[in-house]
Order: structure tokens, then C-alpha cells, then sequence
């Protein structure tokens, strides 16, 4: 391990893990973060993203493992002496405290110069777009208002890392979207280590640098938000992250792709994401509904390696996009989104009953070996 002050990274955690009872809520997972990183803790409920944030902030002592800030040991160090702050669903603001000495609290505690308070403050609410607000109280600001006190009154303390629990849960779709933009703006301000838990798969693609997708305790994949969609290393990655059409199906053919019959008139061709797959090996193929196109029966499908022909079952209009729900006999509907681009009123969409064409390239099917 490096001497303090000598890592390269902000966060390392080294083989953490933490049980509660018969459940293993962390799993011996290690991650490493580098300054000023955005990176988010991604997946579902009950996986184990938030005990890991927990332990990071000292709120619970791991039962196994690491974990360094900057390269010092933590150990049992208790939270108020780690370099962190953490801010939460809540906005757990004082009511009776204007927005000014909200953000001012901590440092008060500290004890720094009044001047100095001063002049971290009013940068902190340059920074959050709040100057001006310094007298309000907290029940006469928005819920988004709100939370940009409790994140200035977190980052005016300057921390190491800045973590993140669910932060914008509270909020409507609206302001919630809105502030995934301000708060991906106030990293790039602040440069602070940020490491944010989510179950929000689009909220963790538009924000992080990179995503740390766990699972039952354990880590999937740490990768950048384009290869962690365009490039998932388990099914679970890619079923999580996004819309996938998944099916199963066995290996009939293999060489650097592989062909996969899937029911009974189905073969879809693709390529394998982890090791070399025999023929007779069951599988799961997954592709996206986006990287589908359509055309009619007529239509040329020459450079498309997959080519399926099929039904409209159902047409589901969605604004931006079209959603269109194929039956092609493979046991379960192929989903496929066009980009609406059409024009009212010669906008003309596929009907309910109409014979298609499913067509796309093998290098939009990925192949996983079954679990």
C-alpha cells in the first residue's frame, strides 16, 4: 500500500465485507477511485450499495477488508476524523437556520475565522446558484433549492470525498432531472472525489465517469457509462442497465462468433462476451432494442447478420420514440425503438397484424454463457 498522501487514488477498498445475521449484505468487493472522480454505486435494492457507503463514512465497521482515503488506513477511525462528507435522501437541514448559517454550521464547529466563514460560504452559494438566498429559511425554499443548501453545506468543509446516498430521490421527475445537470456541473466546479449511490440506472449514465454495478454484495463490472451499456460483462449488466431483449437458447455453431437456436425456427448469430462457447452449451443472448431496424418483407437486409421475420403485435407511441412489440416464434416478443423522426400529419406507423422484418448486425449481440 502507498505512504498517506503518496496513492494516486482518493478511495481504495480492499476485499470489504459486512454481514448482518445469515445475510451478507457486502461481499469481499474492492474498488478504486481516483481524484476527482464521479463514480456511482448502481443496482437494485437491498444489493448492498448503501452498507458500502456506510462503512466508507465510518457509520459501520466492516467485518473484513480495507479501506484507505488518500492512502491512510481508516480502521476504526471514527467518522467525525475522516476527510468525508455525506449527504443523503433527507435534506435534514435546521429549520430555524437561515440558508447562511446552514451552509456556515460546520465550519463554525471547526472554529475558522469569521472572514474566512464568510468568504467560503458566499463561493458555496455561487457555486449551487443560490447567491441571494443567503437569509431565506428552509421552508421558504423548493425541494431543489433545498438540496443544493444541504450539498454546499457538505462541500464547503472541503472534503476527500463527497458521498452520496440517493440524494435526489425526494424530488419529482422534473427538478430531479434538472438536477442531475447541476449536480454533474458542480462537480466539475468543486473538483471533489464524488461517489453516489442509485438504483437510477439513468440517472448514474447521465452523471458518473465511470459505474460500479453490484449485485447480491458483490461487484459486476466497474467500467466508463459507455462500456458499462455497450459493453455489459455479465447478463445481470445488461439487463439492469437499460432495455435488453434476452433469450435462451444453445450453441449450434461456434469460431470467433457463434449462432444460438432459439425455439424452434430461430437462429440468432452473435458474439460471446467472455470465453470461447462449444457447440451444445446453453446460453442467453441479449440485444437492444435500439440497435434493431425494421423494414418490410420486400425489403434488402444485405451486411445485416441477424434477419427475423415477424408480426406486430402491439404499437406503443412514447414521444420521442416508437415502441413496437414483435412476435417472431422465439418463445418470447422481440421489443424494438425507432427514433421518431416523422412528421404530423404523414407520421405513418406500423399496425397491429403487419408482416416485418427484424434486422440487425452480429456485433450488436452479445452472448452469455448461462449461470
Amino acid at each position: 500500500m502507498n505512504s498517506a498522501g503518496r496513492s494516486p487514488y482518493d478511495l481504495e477498498i480492499r476485499g470489504l465485507a459486512k454481514t448482518y445475521g445469515a445475510i451478507r449484505a457486502v461481499d469481499g468487493i474492492s474498488l478504486e477511485v481516483e481524484r476527482g472522480e464521479f463514480l456511482s454505486i448502481l443496482g437494485p435494492s437491498g444489493c448492498g450499495k448503501t452498507t458500502t457507503l456506510r462503512m466508507i463514512a465510518g457509520f459501520e465497521q466492516p467485518d473484513a477488508g480495507e479501506i484507505y482515503l488518500q492512502g491512510t488506513q481508516m480502521g476504526t477511525t471514527p467518522p467525525y476524523e475522516r476527510n468525508v462528507n455525506t449527504v443523503f435522501q433527507s435534506y435534514a437541514l435546521f429549520p430555524h437556520m437561515t440558508v447562511f448559517d446552514n451552509i456556515a454550521f460546520g465550519l463554525r464547529m471547526k472554529r475558522l475565522a469569521r472572514e474566512q466563514i464568510a468568504r467560503r460560504v458566499k463561493r458555496m452559494l455561487t457555486i449551487v446558484e443560490l447567491a441571494g438566498y443567503e437569509q431565506r429559511l428552509p421552508h421558504q425554499l423548493s425541494g431543489g433549492e433545498q438540496q443544493r443548501v444541504g450539498l454546499a453545506r457538505a462541500l464547503v468543509k472541503e472534503p476527500t470525498v463527497l458521498l452520496l446516498d440517493e440524494p435526489l430521490g425526494a424530488l419529482d421527475l422534473k427538478v430531479r432531472k434538472r438536477m442531475q445537470y447541476e449536480l454533474k456541473r458542480i462537480h466539475r466546479e468543486v473538483g471533489i472525489t464524488f461517489i453516489y449511490v442509485t438504483h437510477d440506472q439513468e440517472e448514474a449514465l447521465v452523471m458518473s465517469d465511470r459505474i460500479a454495478v453490484m449485485n447480491q454484495g458483490r461487484i459486476e463490472q466497474v467500467d466508463t457509462t459507455f462500456d458499462i451499456y455497450e459493453r455489459p460483462q455479465s447478463l445481470f449488466v445488461a439487463d439492469f442497465i437499460g432495455e435488453s431483449n434476452t433469450f435462451a437458447g444453445e450453441v449450434v455453431a461456434t469460431g470467433e462468433d457463434v449462432s444460438v437456436r432459439c425455439g424452434e425456427r430461430v437462429v440468432l448469430r452473435g458474439r460471446p462476451v467472455s470465453a470461447a462457447l462449444p457447440v451444445g452449451v446453453q446460453v442467453d443472448v441479449v440485444v437492444r432494442p435500439e440497435k434493431i431496424g425494421m423494414g418490410r418483407p420486400e425489403t434488402s437486409h444485405a451486411g445485416e447478420e441477424n434477419c427475423l421475420r415477424g408480426w406486430v403485435r402491439e404499437v406503443v407511441f412514447q414521444g420521442t420514440s416508437v415502441k413496437y412489440v414483435l412476435d417472431i416464434g422465439a418463445g418470447n416478443p422481440l421489443i424494438v425503438h425507432q427514433q421518431n423522426s416523422l412528421s404530423y400529419p404523414q407520421a405513418e406507423f406500423l399496425k397491429p397484424g403487419e408482416e416485418v422484418l427484424a434486422l440487425w448486425r452480429l456485433e450488436s449481440t452479445l452472448v452469455f454463457p448461462r449461470r
